[in-house]
């Protein structure tokens, strides 16, 4: 069983692995105490990315939905 401070230090060490990644940063190593903790920290890193992934299709969704709205207001010819 993982203390939850360290689950938390781990989140938080996922994270700066993805953004650190995503930036092209270097970052400082973390010294994992067993497989627990390195098994803790994938599912971490494959909660981040299913998360990011959600989000991009819920952006380019909404992309598409704006898109659509302007595309139905250029198509309205109002008559005075």
């Amino acid at each position: 069983m993982i203390d939850p401070l360290r689950k938390l230090e781990i989140k938080q060490y996922a994270e700066a692995v993805i953004f650190a990644f995503e930036l092209k940063k270097q970052i400082r190593s973390f010294c994992f105490k067993g497989k627990n903790e390195v098994r803790f920290f994938a599912q971490c890193i494959d909660n981040i990315i299913a998360k990011l992934d959600y989000m991009a299709s819920l952006i380019e969704e909404e992309r598409q939905n704006r898109e659509e709205v302007e595309r139905i207001f250029k198509s309205i010819i109002l008559h005075f």
